[in-house]
């Protein structure tokens, strides 16, 4: 499917599409992820990721540009590290090897004003290459864990900073012995997914300060 959007033409491609009893047409997805991904939180509600919500909304918005009627949206979920007994040990893990969610299907006005939005910001990128946010490298911060002694493998408790550490340890009346261990964060989607991260000056300058550390 293709529109034009301030200026370019935008294409996209879904994995399938179903009409419906009412003639209009469902999206699904599929996507083989780790379990944890559609791990549901303590109050049992399904937490969508949100760059899944808003690639199906944009598949819509392209089907309505092309003269189609959309009434749902769906993610096939395939989980490639699915466990039988961490099902039955966890009401909050997924409790089969593939499941469909249903994604939230945004307004006409809300899809097109944020295919727009990201076109621009494209657009701009050409001229001016933002920075992406902690969010966008998914990015996991600086972490000081508390040690019962130098050969320990696993902390005690995890802080943000070493002053929370040390001031617990003294508060706690931890035995003498133990350790400050500080584990740098990093930039997962940089280190592991980005194919361009080796160019980016950005991430070798994050790099740099894990190095420094």
């Amino acid at each position: 499917m293709f529109t034009e959007v301030e200026g370019w033409t935008i294409s996209g491609q879904t994995d399938t599409i179903t009409l419906t009893e009412d003639e209009a047409w469902v999206v699904s997805d599929y996507k083989f992820v780790t379990a944890y991904k559609f791990k549901r939180d303590y109050s049992g509600e399904l937490v969508m990721p949100a760059e899944y919500e808003q690639q199906l909304n944009m598949y819509a918005h392209l089907l309505r540009e092309n003269g189609f009627k959309v009434d749902g949206l769906k993610i096939v979920a395939i989980y490639r590290d699915w466990s039988k007994m961490e099902a039955k040990r966890d009401k909050n893990y997924p409790q089969l090897g593939a499941e469909t969610h249903d994604v939230k299907l945004w307004s006409e006005e809300d899809a097109k004003a944020f295919m727009a939005e990201r076109v621009r910001l494209h657009q701009a990128a050409e001229n001016d290459l933002p920075e992406c946010d902690e969010e966008e490298r998914w990015a996991k911060p600086d972490k000081y864990a508390l040690m019962p002694n130098a050969n320990s493998v696993r902390a005690r408790k995890l802080f943000d900073t070493e002053v929370a550490a040390v001031t617990w340890a003294y508060e706690n009346k931890i035995k003498e012995g133990w350790v400050v261990d500080h584990r740098p964060g990093v930039n997962t989607r940089c280190e592991n997914y980005c194919l361009v991260s080796e160019y980016c000056e950005q991430f070798q300058a994050l790099q740099a300060v894990q190095i420094g550390h």
